[in-house]
């Protein structure tokens, strides 16, 4: 059970990715965009890397509760009454959205945090910031996480 909600999940970004990239074909250059990691903590501060290591597990802990919480709203939103949990839908279909729900959390954060790790240690090596890396890339993804699931159900 484990493995498939995490390979729908899995299929679904990696579909959503695929419909952005495609849908998104800018005609000039944007402004590099603030990372949510260096907008809650001042990257200036990696020689100070105790502050720089706190700030970014401070951050970490705040998107995990914030994403805890979003996850607890979700299933007594407007948009899941209305379009998911609705009479007129199949009582067996409802079932199988609250099944697949109840897991979508775990399962983002297992791969979020493989996905960080792998990157991390590709991107910083086994040596000194990898664990800042790490860090600032589940901020990242846990923030991207968080704008797509308000912006699905209607939480904005």
């Amino acid at each position: 059970m484990g493995k498939a909600i995490v390979f729908n999940f899995m299929v679904a970004l990696v579909l959503s990715a695929a419909a952005r990239a495609g849908a998104q074909a800018p005609a000039t250059p944007a402004a590099k965009a603030v990372s949510p990691a260096d907008q809650a903590c001042n990257a200036s501060q990696i020689d100070q890397t105790n502050a720089y290591m706190n700030c970014l597990q401070q951050a970490q802990t705040k998107l995990d509760a914030a994403l805890t919480s979003l996850m607890a709203q979700i299933p007594t939103s407007a948009k899941v009454k209305s379009d998911v949990l609705n009479p007129d839908v199949a009582a067996d279909a409802a079932q199988f959205w609250k099944k697949n729900f109840a897991g979508l959390a775990a399962a983002f954060r297992t791969y979020r945090d493989t996905d960080c790790k792998d990157r991390g240690i590709a991107e910083a090596g086994y040596g000194m910031g990898g664990t800042q890396v790490l860090l600032a890339r589940q901020i990242n993804q846990t923030s991207r996480e968080i704008n797509r699931m308000k912006k699905r159900y209607g939480l904005n």
